[in-house]
């Protein structure tokens, strides 16, 4: 059975194969191309005979070679699709400057970001070619864009008292960072059979991540449309319900566990200009009752990124 194709092998020195400038290079390629196949080797342990050349054991779609022509001073070599005879196809060149100052992860990314477009503007077969091996590579992955979510709150409305219930919850991306979001929830509470629905629609700066996005922190900002109601025994009938609108502010993170399927967990503190309130009961026996301005509330739940 032939071994899987890789998409990239990266050849190094000995002495940066294993360090941070690999390290660099590898998290600047998944940010760029996605989770694809890829290898750091040596450049001192393999041959060109080992991966070029149809029968050889170590088949990648591109091959990219960086040689430090000075302490500072690097050269990458890309080759596209080195299946092909040797010597059939010259290498793609590029060269690079780096100062003392640069670390090697930030000279690994640089090199790494340098590869990924390096890649890009090969030709298509060097990506899709459907002759030369039996193991499908695929062309780079883009990240999530889009992300839909199910989500359960509970947020504190009254003193002693907290509702409860299921929300859904819609994301776009502009860039990595930045997301707008919409969301939708039924909150219930057993006290006064409160009822709240709320539609809401915000945007969020995800400043903290890893791992290309898969984990993240975030806060955000979003504008609440609310409406409460209760169900009360009363002489005058039950209060009618209101509408309110909420300012809310959010720190969120998220993990993800299974491919694009991320556990999620918000707190929210949101603020309304008036609270609901209401008196009910009989003349002998009447009481009222207000809900706070402020909203704390925590969510948890999943969501999946397309």
């Amino acid at each position: 059975m032939e071994p899987a194709a890789l998409l990239l092998l990266i050849l190094l020195p000995p002495q940066d194969a294993t360090g941070n400038l690999a390290v660099g290079i590898k998290t600047s390629l998944h940010g760029e191309l996605g989770e694809v196949a890829m290898a750091v080797v040596p450049d001192s342990l393999v041959t060109p005979a080992m991966w070029q050349g149809e029968n050889a054991h170590m088949r990648a779609r591109f091959v990219a070679r960086v040689v430090w022509e000075q302490e500072d001073r690097a050269r990458v070599e890309l080759l596209a699709f080195p299946g092909r005879a040797a010597g059939t196809e010259a290498p793609h060149l590029r060269r690079l400057a780096f100062t003392q100052r640069d670390s090697d992860s930030e000279r690994g990314r640089t090199l790494g970001l340098v590869i990924a477009e390096m890649m890009r503007e090969a030709p298509s077969s060097a990506w899709i070619d459907s002759a030369r091996a039996t193991t499908p590579v695929m062309a780079p992955a883009v990240s999530s864009h889009l992300a839909l979510g199910a989500m359960f709150t509970a947020q504190h409305v009254a003193s002693g008292m907290w509702a409860l219930g299921p929300g859904a919850t819609y994301a776009y991306a502009f860039g990595k960072a930045i997301w707008l979001q919409g969301t939708a929830a039924a909150l219930l509470a057993s006290s006064y059979n409160y009822i709240q629905v709320v539609l809401g629609v915000g945007a969020s700066w995800r400043f903290l991540r890893w791992d290309d996005g898969r984990h993240a922190i975030g806060v955000g900002l979003r504008l609440d449309l609310m409406r409460e109601s209760v169900s009360v025994a009363s002489e005058n009938g039950s209060p009618a319900p209101e509408w309110n609108v909420a300012i809310v502010s959010n720190l969120r993170a998220h993990a993800t566990v299974w491919r694009s399927l991320r556990v999620v967990a918000q707190a929210d503190l949101g603020v309304m200009p008036s609270s609901m309130s209401f008196t009910y009961g009989g003349d002998a026996s009447r009481a009222s009752a207000a809900f706070s301005r402020w909203r704390p509330a925590l969510s948890v739940g999943l969501e999946s990124g397309f």
